[in-house]
């Protein structure tokens, strides 16, 4: 990451040229190819027994068009697998009471870095040691990670850029090991690789303990070439300065930020997700 790079701001409201490039590019979007694709993938739905009674907003079938790079099919059977999902784990999909983020400290493990890197996607930072595992369950760390990206892909800009994650596991135990160590510790993968479109461009790993050294063994064989090929471990916290701006980073990890509180936002988020339905949620603005 050279310093001539500049970081992007998170909020936005249209899409700079140089991702309306990439969306062409890259996802093989024209405007004639959208509405080809969304006609054929509502189609789909509307001829299937499962689906054709749910009215999806045109705004989340696009998000999975996009993630498959208009591929139909694909894109089909990943909203199959969307609303098994669905069913099977609806606690995913719901928002948490207000007072939540007032009294329970745990809420804080999930941070939004306050600017975008400068090919556009949103960085999360997962400080799993600052989950209490007495006070919120492993559950609800799931549902909390579903929301905020349910909500970040609302933004095109997000869609087409990808996002960005950075997991640190200092101060991580046993105990956030015993909890992890559940029946939805496979949903650590499904989510992502078959359900929720989103594009995960890098993930990089932070202060290695034993938590992640036994989870990482477990879910590691599940995960697609493409995925491992984007996983990033280090040693040292500061050699995320190779991939991200210092402007953008934590103090603590050799950035200039010195504190971070994203959590207005993951409350105006999580009011939100209460109007999420099965059939997802528009835009936040058109594109």
């Amino acid at each position: 990451m050279t310093e001539e790079q500049s970081v992007l701001p998170f909020s936005n409201s249209n899409l700079p040229d140089f991702v309306l490039k990439k969306c062409a590019d890259e996802l093989h979007e024209t405007p004639e190819r959208k509405e080809k694709g969304l006609q054929e993938l509502i189609e789909n739905i509307k001829g299937n027994s499962k689906t054709y009674v749910i009215e999806f907003e045109k705004d989340f079938l696009i998000h999975y068009l996009r993630v498959n790079k208009y591929n139909v099919q694909k894109s089909f059977r990943q909203i199959q697998n969307y609303i098994e999902l669905w069913k099977k784990e609806g606690f995913l999909f719901k928002s948490f009471p207000g007072e939540y983020f007032l009294t329970k400290g745990s809420t804080r493990f999930a941070a939004l870095l306050p600017e975008r890197c400068p090919e556009g996607c949103p960085v999360l930072l997962f400080q799993i040691g600052k989950w209490d595992p007495n006070e919120m369950g492993f559950t609800d760390i799931l549902q909390l990670i579903a929301l905020i990206h349910l909500q970040l892909l609302r933004d095109p800009m997000t869609q087409i850029n990808g996002i960005k994650t950075i997991y640190d596991f200092k101060g991580t135990s046993f105990q956030h090991l015993r909890n992890i160590l559940s029946d939805k510790l496979y949903l650590i993968n499904h989510i992502p690789t078959n359900c929720i479109p989103s594009r995960h461009k890098d993930v990089h790993i932070i202060n290695e303990t034993v938590v992640l050294k036994t989870v990482w063994k477990i879910v590691k064989p599940f995960l697609s070439q493409k995925l491992k090929n984007r996983v990033h471990f280090h040693s040292n916290p500061i050699r995320l300065r190779k991939y991200f701006p210092t402007s953008m980073l934590p103090v603590g990890y050799g950035g200039e930020i010195r504190d971070i509180n994203s959590q207005d936002w993951i409350r105006r988020m999580n009011n939100e997700q209460e109007k999420f339905s099965v059939g997802g949620q528009p835009n936040f603005y058109s594109d």
